[in-house]
């Protein structure tokens, strides 16, 4: 038993080297697994504090790993890692065998094959750790192109963060100025309605009445809202033409 346990103690500094790269790079893809599962429950989260509590989650928030380290640190141990490991397991067959030309090609390209393999997996991990905001961002974009104005989930906690919540800040604002357009645009009608009806005193509120009956019809008709919108408008103007021609007769 005393035989057994008699090892040089550079094979301890071996092990714990490897344990090392190998527990590395497992926190390394584990991280990205386990953003990518918790980024759904993160936003559901903040949907239900911004409904229940009326809290926003995604301001103010705290980097917890910039972009900057995790590109950094990220890139710096997958180009590091296969040579590291590999040479940490030359060494080691070099101090076991006498031989070390016995199966060496064979051992040495099945061991190369699982190391590229988990350093190609850590690099798609993090590519795609980048690629989805970046998505998420031109598909927002080409959204407000459209007239969608939708905001953005936000559950990152590095640079992409900020972006994210300045292109929802800038949805928040276009909705609003479009709202106060929209308050505007129906003032500007009622003026328009009461001014054709100032003209006769016996149709007064006339124009006003046929857009609230116009209304009513639409929706018990089942039209959407910007429709019935568009109908109470037109409906306010409905006597425009009339004016115009009195105003041309008289």
């Amino acid at each position: 038993m005393k035989d057994l346990l008699s090892i040089p103690y550079s094979y301890i500094g071996y092990a714990w080297a490897g344990a090392f790269l190998l527990a590395t790079m497992h926190a390394l893809i584990e991280f990205y697994l386990t953003f990518q599962t918790s980024a759904p429950l993160i936003t559901d989260l903040a949907h239900k504090a911004q409904k229940l509590y009326k809290t926003d989650l995604y301001r103010d928030k705290n980097f917890y790993l910039s972009l900057k380290r995790k590109l950094l640190a990220g890139s710096l141990f997958l180009a590091l890692f296969p040579v590291l490991l590999f040479s940490l397991a030359s060494q080691v067959r070099l101090s076991l065998t006498s031989e070390p030309q016995s199966g060496y090609w064979s051992w040495a390209g099945f061991l190369v094959l699982i190391i590229l393999t988990l350093a190609f997996l850590g690099t798609i991990l993090l590519f795609r750790n980048i690629e989805k905001p970046v998505k998420d961002l031109q598909h927002g974009f080409q959204n407000v192109e459209q007239g969608h104005l939708a905001p953005l989930n936000n559950p990152y906690s590095d640079e992409f963060s900020d972006l994210i919540n300045g292109f929802n800040n800038m949805v928040s604002a276009i909705q609003v100025k479009d709202k106060k357009n929209e308050q505007l645009l129906a003032s500007f009608f009622d003026v328009i309605a009461g001014t054709l009806d100032a003209r006769d005193p016996y149709t007064a509120g006339h124009s006003q009445r046929v857009a609230d009956y116009s209304v009513w019809i639409a929706e018990s008709a089942g039209w959407p809202r910007s429709k019935i919108e568009l109908l109470r408008k037109s409906a306010l103007l409905h006597d425009i033409g009339k004016w115009e021609y009195e105003m041309k007769c008289c």
